[in-house]
C-alpha cells in the first residue's frame, strides 16, 4: 500500500506518470478511485484505510488525555494479515509521521 499525503490523485498520474504506469501496469497495483478523506487531516485519512476504524471509534491514544493507551490498542491491518501467515513491512517514518506528530512520541511495536 501506498500513499501519498498532501497529494491528489490526479496531480499525482500527471506529475508522476512513468511511476504510475509502472505501479498499475506492470505491478498490477489497484487504484482506489473515489477514495476520500474520512475527516481533516492525515490521521483521518489513513486510520479507517488500515484500522477500519474512524479516529473517534478507536480507543484513545493521545498524551496527557485521560484512559490513553498506545497505538498498539488499534486493531492494525498487518497485525490482521500477520495472523493468517502474510509478512508485513511497515515503512517507519510514513507511520511515524501518521502517529508521532498526532500522538506526541508514541512507539510502534509491529
Amino acid at each position: 500500500m501506498f500513499g501519498f499525503d498532501s497529494v491528489s490523485q490526479l496531480t499525482w498520474m500527471r506529475n508522476l506518470p512513468r511511476s504510475y504506469e509502472y505501479l498499475v501496469h506492470q505491478l498490477g497495483a489497484t487504484v482506489l478511485r473515489g477514495y476520500n478523506v474520512v475527516g481533516d487531516g492525515t490521521p483521518q485519512a489513513l486510520l479507517p484505510i488500515l484500522t477500519g476504524k474512524t479516529e473517534q471509534e478507536l480507543p484513545e491514544a493521545r498524551r496527557g488525555f485521560a484512559g490513553a493507551t498506545t497505538v498498539d490498542a488499534h486493531p492494525w491491518i498487518w497485525n490482521t494479515l500477520k495472523r493468517v501467515g502474510y509478512v508485513t513491512q511497515v515503512e517507519f517514518c510514513s507511520v511515524w509521521y501518521l502517529v508521532g506528530f498526532r500522538y506526541c512520541q508514541i512507539y510502534l511495536s509491529i
